[in-house]
């Protein structure tokens, strides 16, 4: 063992047996880690996309419509789209109205979307991540 450098503790290299198969290993598990958290963001979308559209299915009136325009994205954070042009109608469907009769009343925490969220990143959210990340070390380190 060997310390480079001028502060102790940083910047050590080691030599040994079996040493450099490891790093490697752990060089490629460091490369696949921004992959892996992107899917297990985009699992934990999935379920929030999945909940959401129970709940609009349960309220009736336009939130069943309303919650067909759930797309799930592949990113860093977890990236649910909803709403857009052909669904005019989608943040009345989620927040209600106090001026359009065909909307339930305005409700500040929305009906079903923003519910599906807080329920699944609460709940599912930390599992999820810690499973995939899991699943990863096994895979690279067998």
């Amino acid at each position: 063992m060997r310390a480079q450098g001028s502060r102790p503790g940083f910047n050590i290299s080691f030599k040994g047996n079996g040493l450099q198969k490891f790093l490697d290993e752990l060089k490629a598990f460091e490369d696949d880690a921004p992959k892996i958290l992107q899917y297990t963001q985009q699992e934990i979308g999935k379920s929030i996309r999945t909940n959401a559209i129970g709940r609009a299915g349960r309220l009736g009136h336009v939130a069943p419509k309303a919650a067909k325009s759930l797309r799930v994205g592949l990113g860093k954070t977890t990236i649910v789209r909803y709403g857009g042009p052909s669904y005019p109608y989608a943040m009345g469907a989620e927040f209600g109205s106090t001026r359009y009769k065909r909307f339930r009343p305005f409700l500040k925490q929305g009906y079903f979307v923003l519910r599906a969220f807080n329920e699944v990143s609460h709940r599912d959210g930390p599992e999820a991540v810690y499973k995939a990340f899991q699943n990863a070390i096994d895979k690279h380190f067998k």
